[in-house]
């Protein structure tokens, strides 16, 4: 594990650690949404907009892809708007779905531990 976690704010690790280890592996299945991110305020996700500036500033692979609107099964706007210069339109799906083919890719056990679980009180 390197020490560039630790440049990431609390909440943004948290969530980092979510989408790496509670989501990617069922990703064939399932997609998570805002809203399973943050059931009470969809639209105010903890820790995502820093955790989206971290990734560009260190040049990651776009793991906030892998969250989208429920209804139409794509990234919000928010999304595009913080990663994608292009052309609306076809380029737009493409970009977005190679950014999800690299999140899969990429070793994320190099980034962020898995998540630690109390089990009878003990680590």
């Amino acid at each position: 594990m390197t020490q560039l976690i630790d440049s990431l704010p609390r909440h943004s690790q948290s969530l980092l650690r979510k989408l790496v280890y509670h989501w990617l592996p069922g990703l064939d299945t399932y997609m998570p949404s805002y809203g399973d991110l943050s059931p009470m305020d969809p639209r105010n996700v903890p820790g995502l907009e820093h955790l989206n500036e971290w990734i560009k500033a260190n040049d990651l692979p776009l793991i906030t892809a892998i969250i989208v609107i429920k209804k139409s099964k794509r990234p919000s706007s928010d999304f595009f708007n913080a990663f994608y210069t292009g052309v609306p339109g076809r380029e737009k799906t493409l970009f977005w779905k190679e950014s999800v083919k690299a999140v899969r890719a990429f070793d994320w056990t190099t980034i962020i531990d898995a998540p630690t679980f109390l089990v009878g009180g003990k680590k």
